[in-house]
């Protein structure tokens, strides 16, 4: 346990605090409301929306719902009503399981983060692998059987293991050199340069870059690529 599992513990108290003194039916609300917003993130994901805007798209979905929620709660309901103390213990338990999906959405997040920052972040990945929690996440995600869970974890993977210690054979390196995004950013010297010396704000500020984030072929390759390094 470290400081990441007290903060991680704290948000899914924090929750399980705020579910409770709101009650069950309008956590359940909420809880609807954010399983919709995900819904409507990943069809536009499938629908061929860019990896990067799927956020936007989630947020934009929560604000309109929450906003008609509060409107018809408005017109229905004139007076506040307290809930129950069973409403309660079940806002409670709901708040419990939001907290858990905001503590997995949160390791997934620092996953990608440190597999990116490579050795550039000691101090990210020693904390990542003294912290319980994400022991268990890479523990679950490594055997995952739920489509997208296991390809997240390889993705990030690859990215650290790309910090000089994965060597791809010529077939690999020349199907990736086939890839629009790859050539893209191959062809930019000024890039290419700033990725030598990781000035990771310039590189982040590059369209070339949130290209490749976007593309969705060059993901599954990249996700093909560490399952293959890693039964080697």
């Amino acid at each position: 346990m470290n400081i990441l599992d007290a903060v991680l513990s704290g948000i899914i108290g924090f929750q399980v605090i705020f579910g409770f003194v709101k009650g069950l039916l309008n956590k359940a609300v909420e809880l609807g409301i954010f399983l919709a917003s995900v819904v409507a993130a990943y069809f536009y994901y499938k629908k061929g929306g860019g990896l990067l805007t799927i956020m936007l798209v989630f947020l934009l979905a929560q604000l309109a719902l929450h906003m008609v929620f509060w409107l018809v709660r408005k017109l229905v309901l004139k007076d506040k009503v307290k809930p129950s103390p069973y409403l309660r213990v079940g806002g409670g338990i709901i708040g419990a399981c939001e907290g858990v999906v905001m503590v997995l959405v949160a390791l997934v997040s620092l996953h990608f983060l440190n597999g990116f920052l490579g050795s550039a972040n000691t101090a990210l990945t020693r904390t990542l692998e003294t912290s319980f929690f994400y022991t268990r996440y890479r523990e679950m995600s490594r055997q995952s059987a739920v489509p997208g869970v296991q390809e997240a974890y390889q993705i990030g993977e690859v990215l650290k293991a790309g910090d000089g210690k994965i060597k791809l054979d010529e077939e690999t390196v020349n199907e990736l050199r086939e890839n629009k995004s790859i050539q893209a950013i191959l062809g930019d010297e000024e890039l290419l340069e700033n990725i030598k010396q990781r000035n990771y704000t310039k590189i982040l500020s590059d369209p070339k870059f949130f290209a490749v984030l976007n593309d969705k072929e060059l993901l599954k390759q990249l996700a093909e690529i560490g399952l293959r390094d890693q039964d080697l």
